[in-house]
């Protein structure tokens, strides 16, 4: 396990955003570590998804990282018996702490004394990072997963006025201001 900071809208350990698939599978072969190849719902391009490692790269055309998303072990009702996972290699620090396993509430509360932006999903666009949380029932529990992403990512995300988001982002930034 190493622990990597988290770049805002640069990348995380040797990860950068904007690197291609082939530069970055080159990192993880150098590990004999290779990626599964998915693809989400309307996703062009198909993610790699590193489960030993707790990583998921997704990427935009023409093949290059738009998104990592970093995740702890799955939860012990999630598997039955041994689990594969041996990561996460990339446990994300942002100025020095680590997010991954924390409680999520004081994890927010912390992210909004660097960004008062950041919604209550855990969203910050001036930092280029999300916060995921382990909900269960509605309780939020830890936090999950933790993803960066280049800016714009969110941009189609955040053009409906009646977005949840966009009016937390908007009260954010009024209340920041």
């Amino acid at each position: 396990m190493s622990l990597y900071e988290i770049e805002p809208y640069e990348g995380i350990g040797p990860i950068r955003l904007g690197m291609t698939r082939e530069e970055i599978r080159a990192i993880f072969l150098e590990e004999d570590r290779k990626p599964a190849t998915m693809k989400r719902g309307s996703d062009k391009q198909p993610a790699d998804y590193y489960p030993t490692l707790g990583l998921f790269v997704y990427y935009r055309a023409p093949g290059v990282c738009e998104f990592v998303q970093m995740f702890g072990p799955p939860p012990t009702f999630f598997t039955r018996g041994p689990s594969s996972f041996q990561g996460p290699i990339f446990l994300p620090t942002f100025q020095g702490r680590t997010l991954l396993g924390r409680p999520y509430r004081q994890t927010l509360a912390w992210l909004r004394k660097r960004d008062p932006a950041t919604t209550e999903d855990g969203l910050s666009l001036h930092l280029g990072m999300a916060l995921y949380n382990g909900s269960v029932d509605g309780h939020l529990n830890r936090v999950e997963s933790v993803s960066i992403f280049v800016k714009g990512y969110y941009d189609l995300l955040l053009q409906g006025s009646s977005d949840k988001i966009l009016k937390e982002y908007q009260h954010g930034k009024k209340t920041a201001s």
